[in-house]
């Protein structure tokens, strides 16, 4: 359902299916998650703090991907 949403969004505007796509659903619902079966505090801002740095990775992608496009 998200990605039909992000997809319907960007058709009439870039900037705000982008915006869409860029909210850290899937983490914001997995800390929640944790937090309310184990209350554990610590716990929760250790997963935030590894998905940070798994997510700097990812923006390699997010860079090369529009370069390599406009070149074909």
């Amino acid at each position: 359902m998200i990605i039909v949403a992000i997809s319907e969004l960007s058709k009439r505007s870039a900037f705000f299916g982008a915006l869409l796509a860029s909210l850290p659903l899937v983490s914001i619902l997995a800390m929640m998650w944790l937090y309310i079966d184990t209350r554990d505090v610590e716990n929760v801002a250790a997963l935030a703090s590894r998905v940070f740095w798994l997510v700097i990775p990812s923006l390699l992608f997010f860079i090369s991907l529009p370069l390599l496009l406009k070149k074909g």
